[in-house]
Parts: C-alpha cells; structure tokens; sequence
C-alpha cells in the first residue's frame, strides 16, 4: 500500500500542475485538493464514493472537452477509489482505458512521453495491486515489471520492489523476496528516510524469518523501534503481526499470543480493516477449532469468488471498446448517407414488427401464454405509432418542405434509431442459461454513460443456478424497466444495485441519486411489478420529491 499512496500523491501533483498549465482558477484547485482528500483519507463511509462521483464526472467532461491528459490523470484517481471500495472488474476496466488513452496520446514528443510514462507507470502499478488482490500473482508480477521498465528514479524502483517481493511473499518464494526487500533496504540506508527503512528492515526480517535466519527477529524488533521512535501507528501493528507470526512458526505459542495482544491494542484509533486483520491473528492462535475453520473456510470462499470476478475483466472490456468503436464508425458513415437513413430505419422499424408478428403467431398454440402475448404486442404496436411513426411523419414533412433538411434530418433521425433499439432491448429474446451474471451485469453497465455512473456489487457472488429460468428472465426484464425508467425520467447521476443472496432468496436494492417524486407507478413499474408477481416475487418502491429512487426485488 505503501507504494500506492506515493503513486496517488504523484498523481495528485500532476494534476495540480497541468490545471495551473490550462489556467483553471483557484476554487477548481480548492475542489480538486478537497477530492483528492476523501479518496486518499476518508473520513466516513460516503467520502469514498463522493471522491469517485466528483472524478468521474471530471473525466466525462475531460473526454468531451478533448482534454486526454487530464482524463487520464482522473482515470487514475478513478482506479484508486474503484479498488479501495472492491469493485474490481470496474478499476481494472478504467484502468485498461487510461492505458488505451495513453496509447493514443504517444506521438513522439519527448516532454509528453515523459507524462505519458509516468502515468503508464502508475496504471501498471496500480493494476498489480488489484491483481495481487484478486490472487493473481502471475499477472501481478508482470504489471509490476512493466512499471519498472518505465522509470530510473530510485525511490520509485524501491516501491515496485518491495511490491514484487510482496508476491513473491504470497507464492512463498521466500529467497526471492529476500533478494528484493535487502536490495530496497540497502538502497533506503542512503536516503536516511527512517520511515522507509522501518518499512524494508522490518518486511527483510520477516522474509528472513521464514527462511530460519537468525537476523531476522533483531531486523524486525529494530524496525518496530524505529515505527515507535517516528509514531508511525499504522505500521506498528504491521510490525506486530509479523513478531506474532514469526514465533507461531516455531510453536511459542505464549510469545506469538504477546505480540498478537499488542498489535490488536495498536489498531485502536486505526482503520478498521486492521482491527479486522488482528482479531482474524487472535483467532488463529485460539484453541477453538471451529472459530480457526471458520477463517479457513471464509478465506476460501472469498478467494473463489475473486477468481471468478477476475475471470473475463479484459475480455469484456475489449469487447465493449470494439463495440463503442463500430458504433462511432456506423453513425459518421450513415450521417454521410443521409438520403438513405430514412429507408433504412423504416425497414428497420418493420423487420422489427415483423420479428414481433413472427413470435406471436409462433407461440399462440401456448394457451396459457397468450394474453402476455397480446398485452407485450400491445404495449409495444403503440410505441411504434406514438413514438415513431408521428417522428416519421414529422420528418417526410419537412422533406417536402425542404427547410433544414440535412441536419434537421439527420438529428430526428438518430432520435428514431434510439427509440426504435429501445423497444427492440426492451421486447427481444434473451438466453438466460448460461453465464446470467455476465448476461446482467452487461445490460446494467450499458446504461453507464459520461452522465451516470452504475455502481454493482456481489453480482458475481450470487449461486444463479439456484433461480430456475422463468425468474432470471422476470428479473432481468424487471431490472430493464427499473433502469430504463431511470434513464427517462430520474436524471441521476449515481446507481447502485447490491445482490444479496440467502438460502434460495435474492433480495436486489437499487438507488439512484435523481430527483425523485411523488410516487404514481407509470407503466414501466407496473411492468416491472407484474412481472415479479408472476414469479411471485416481491417488489417495493420508495420515493419523495429530490430524495432519489429505491426499489427492492425479492425472489
């Protein structure tokens, strides 16, 4: 963590900089120092989150304003708060997307480069902790490797050191890690940084320790004199974890029980996680075999479900940016063809109808599906009157009247295209057997634009084998009405859908931060409640005026 505090303190410096550079005024200094506070030292639990929502908008507008280098500083920062709230497949993706701006950014211009690397550097280092994380150490090595490849300052080379050795720590590659943490401490004995040498000294001594050295517990009791002299309390438990475990190596049981004690007493006033951390130790020096298999069993599981979030991060990720990239292609070349777009979106629009007649003839022998039938073929023959055909009208007028034609065109046109790919997601097949998570979880994040953030979390913790498929079909429509009626209508800029599963129930939350209402269930939620219902299913709504948007689904 070390090296990811100084990697976002660089971070911060650049952006201050390059703000001053494009003469942006005090307050956004002032704004800019205040957000970079709650990412790297919140105060409570919203802090975070705040620090998230402020940057990401930064880097929307940065994209709009062709302001790349400043995207790619607030990526950064993205990543940081992304990885500290555990949405990981999320700071992977920003991250992978600063690199591809970066990619784009070099041109050979040596003072550019020199930025340019020092954030690749970051985002690879970045991308190792993230990795180290998810437990995968392969990878973890390799980003870290990468980043080191990209700088020749010492102080950095030490940070992406001791972080190598850190894996090498996990692997139990022990030699190796001790050949890293004596190289960064012999390097930091020249700078006199007491701090940074307690830091090498005392993960040295620990390395040491699991090879049977018999330096290491001096090398360690001397960095904990040194964390103690300096009053650094965040790394004085660190140092007591690492006594505790070196004597539980040897079976002093009485010994590891005394420093496990004194680190536990260490984390008052800290980070909950380290209290977290030292009672998880405490445990593990219990008699009670039931509390030790619990952490055993709990490590377990958690590492699993990390694995499987890891699973398809850069694939999705690469398909989502070639699909962003065809679509921008489609939309210049058919705004060069403007004489042809209004054939093509009314044969569109009847291929659809088309498609829409084939599935109710085809499934009006099921008996008991047909009036659903009737009610979806409805809904959706008026939407195509009220929505497109009067927009269709609209436009063979203006035609005829020949005034603005290109541009008027063209704008109702893409209008037309929108609502006519809204009906078709809204209505069209959906395979809900394999990889559903996936399924959902790319039909939530499609609502993700430079406008609103969506926030998932335990998406990919949930067992869906357990939902048969009438249920993930009504919850996934559902969601879709939920979504969509945000998009319309609720002009957020946050959501946040949480999965919980117990037993064989799911219950989903959603919130969004929009303006909220008085609440009158338009037909959307009608939808989206009828269709849980016919699971039966359970589905709530809360709402006031400026208070945002809640809902809750059981199932």
């Amino acid at each position: 963590m070390e090296s990811y505090r100084a990697s976002s303190l660089f971070l911060y410096i650049l952006i201050v900089c390059s703000n001053i550079c494009t003469g942006q005024t005090e307050s956004v200094l002032d704004s800019v120092n205040y957000y970079y506070q709650k990412a790297n030292d919140p105060k409570s639990g919203y802090d975070k989150l705040e620090a998230y929502s402020f940057y990401s908008h930064k880097k929307a507008d940065n994209l709009r304003d062709g302001d790349t280098l400043n995207a790619i500083s607030n990526l950064r920062m993205i990543v940081i708060c992304q990885t500290d709230m555990a949405i990981y497949y999320e700071a992977k993706s920003s991250a992978v997307e600063a690199l591809d701006l970066i990619d784009r950014m070099s041109n050979g211009n040596k003072e550019r480069e020199i930025y340019l690397n020092a954030n690749r550097k970051g985002i690879y280092n970045s991308l190792g902790i993230i990795y180290r994380t998810l437990n995968d150490h392969e990878n973890a090595l390799k980003t870290y490797n990468a980043a080191l490849l990209l700088t020749n300052e010492t102080e950095s080379k030490n940070s992406l050191y001791m972080n190598i050795a850190n894996v090498y720590m996990d692997l139990g590659k022990y030699e190796r890690a001790r050949e890293k943490y004596e190289l960064v401490y012999q390097n930091r004995l020249l700078s006199n940084n007491q701090r940074k040498i307690a830091s090498a000294l005392d993960n040295l001594g620990f390395a040491q320790g699991k090879l049977n050295e018999p330096t290491a517990v001096d090398n360690m009791l001397r960095a904990l004199k040194i964390r103690i002299d300096e009053n650094e309390n965040s790394k004085i438990y660190t140092s007591y974890k690492h006594l505790s475990e070196y004597y539980l190596d040897r079976k002093e049981l009485t010994l590891a029980k005394k420093y496990a004690d004194l680190g536990y007493e260490a984390t008052v006033g800290q980070n909950v996680t380290y209290k977290l951390d030292a009672l998880s130790v405490l445990i593990n020096l219990s008699t009670d075999s039931l509390a030790i298999n619990y952490i055993k069993l709990n490590d377990s599981i958690q590492a699993a479900n990390q694995r499987e979030e890891n699973k398809y991060a850069y694939q999705r990720y690469n398909v989502e940016k070639e699909q962003k990239r065809t679509l921008e292609a489609e939309l210049k070349s058919e705004k060069e063809r403007s004489n042809r777009l209004l054939a093509q979106y009314l044969g569109a629009t009847l291929f659809i109808g088309g498609i829409f007649l084939f599935f109710f003839f085809r499934a009006k022998h099921k008996k008991e599906k047909i009036q659903e039938i009737y009610k979806v073929e409805t809904r959706i023959s008026r939407k195509i009157h009220d929505e497109v055909a009067n927009d269709v009208y609209h436009i063979m007028s203006m035609i005829q009247s020949k005034t603005n034609m290109t541009n008027d065109i063209i704008d109702n046109l893409e209008v037309i295209y929108e609502k006519t790919r809204d009906i078709s997601k809204e209505s069209s097949a959906i395979e809900v057997d394999e990889d559903f998570d996936e399924l959902l979880n790319d039909l939530l994040l499609s609502y993700k634009n430079e406008h609103v953030n969506i926030i998932t979390k335990n998406i990919s913790k949930i067992n869906w084998k357990l939902l048969n498929s009438d249920k993930k079909t009504a919850l996934y429509r559902a969601l879709q009405e939920l979504m969509t009626n945000m998009k319309k209508h609720s002009k957020a800029s946050l959501v946040a859908l949480t999965f919980l599963q117990k037993n064989s129930k799911l219950t989903v939350n959603y919130n969004d931060n929009g303006i909220g209402c008085n609440l009158r269930k338009n037909n959307g939620l009608n939808n989206a409640e009828n269709r849980i219902h016919t699971i039966n299913g359970t589905i709530t709504f809360e709402s006031e005026p400026n208070r945002g948007f809640k809902a809750q689904i059981t199932v």
